[in-house]
């Protein structure tokens, strides 16, 4: 029987469960009213007026930490790139409230909890989480003017490590 587990599912999945509890306090107090969350990259054509965060690059490396082989207590390391994306007509106060709403989404990454037990949503299989963002990479990129719709797109990504235990 095929084996359908994925703990990198798991962990985009739980990313964007955490991003999208925390949507309301990632717009407060700029013009976006509402905030899409997405584990895996969407199609953009359709972008609207909301900002976005998506589950972006994943880059992951195992270790054995402990115990010999072929049991042992080990870790996956998971580089996690984080996309943020909002539009706005104005590109000065646009540019303004998008600033402050990459500040707040590294805001909540500050307070994910450790120690926490995910689970893949496809098969129900359980990893527990370790260490998240405890340095965060954050990068704006220049803004986008679409001179035919008046409006101007403001990019940005953030790059934060997650660390997944497991006994093998």
């Amino acid at each position: 029987m095929a084996h359908n587990q994925s703990e990198q599912r798991a962990v985009k999945n739980w990313m964007a469960l955490e991003f999208t509890n925390a949507t309301q306090q990632i717009v407060a107090g700029t013009r976006w009213s509402d905030c899409l969350v997405f584990a895996q990259r969407p199609k953009f054509q359709k972008l609207g007026s909301k900002a976005m965060l998506v589950i972006g690059d994943i880059h992951r490396k195992t270790m054995r930490i402990g115990m010999g082989r072929p049991a042992g207590l080990k870790r996956h390391e998971y580089d996690i790139t984080l996309l943020v994306q909002a539009i706005a007509k104005d590109d000065q106060s646009g540019g303004d409230d998008f600033d402050q709403v990459m500040d707040q989404v590294e805001t909540v990454l500050e307070v994910v909890l450790i120690e926490t037990i995910i689970t893949d949503p496809v098969d129900g299989s359980q990893y527990r989480v370790t260490k998240i963002a405890e340095e965060i990479d954050s990068h704006t990129h220049p803004p986008v003017a679409d001179e035919d719709q008046g409006l101007v797109t403001f990019t940005g990504q953030k790059n934060f490590t997650l660390w997944v235990h497991y006994n093998d």
